[in-house]
């Protein structure tokens, strides 16, 4: 494992073994920034990846610096548009956004996805449409998320958890004790082709 971008919150472990660890050219995609590019600018800088980097809330507009593009779409279980604290946010299936950036058959090395609490709706969603066939590492912090069913439906389409830890961010005290709500887990897809 490498860690890649932030040593606390924000960055990430990527699986660097040889059959799973991203090669150029790579492609990579980050749901949830929250101003902090550190994992997308230093997995770009590291595997020479193209990373497409997507996030409603924050007050920026859509740029591109050479292999790293930021959209300001979240990731959601249909297309809509949603009203959140008096901002518009556009949403897009994951389907969605394979097709509108031409990616519907090309391998993503590593889709990175911190999007606070919503994985519940959106993660069955990506599974049902097939959009999770050519995800080779998939990384997802989770909130409290107890659907079993979905994590079965991973597994049955090749994803192997090959590492977790509390997010040390998201963490809850009760009665002085430290619990989280918050599990950053990550998978390697054993389908995917190398």
């Amino acid at each position: 494992m490498v860690r890649i971008g932030n040593i606390v919150d924000g960055g990430w472990d990527v699986c660097h073994d040889i059959l799973f660890r991203p090669r150029s050219p790579c492609l990579v995609y980050s749901f949830g920034i929250n101003y902090d590019f550190s994992f997308d600018e230093d997995v770009t800088n590291t595997y020479g990846c193209e990373v497409h980097a997507f996030d409603p809330s924050m007050n920026l507009t859509e740029f591109k610096r050479s292999h790293l593009k930021f959209y300001k779409i979240g990731i959601g279980e249909a297309n809509k548009e949603i009203t959140f604290q008096g901002t518009i946010w556009k949403l897009n299936t994951l389907k969605t956004i394979l097709e509108m950036l031409n990616h519907t058959n090309r391998r993503i090395d590593i889709l990175k996805m911190d999007i606070e609490d919503n994985e519940l709706q959106v993660l069955p969603e990506m599974i049902r449409s097939g959009a999770m066939r050519n995800v080779a590492q998939f990384y997802l912090e989770f909130h409290h998320y107890y659907d079993l069913g979905t994590l079965r439906q991973l597994h049955g389409l090749g994803f192997r958890i090959f590492w977790s830890h509390q997010n040390p961010q998201a963490e809850v005290y009760e009665n002085n004790r430290s619990n989280s709500y918050g599990n950053d887990v990550y998978f390697v897809n054993i389908n995917v082709p190398n």
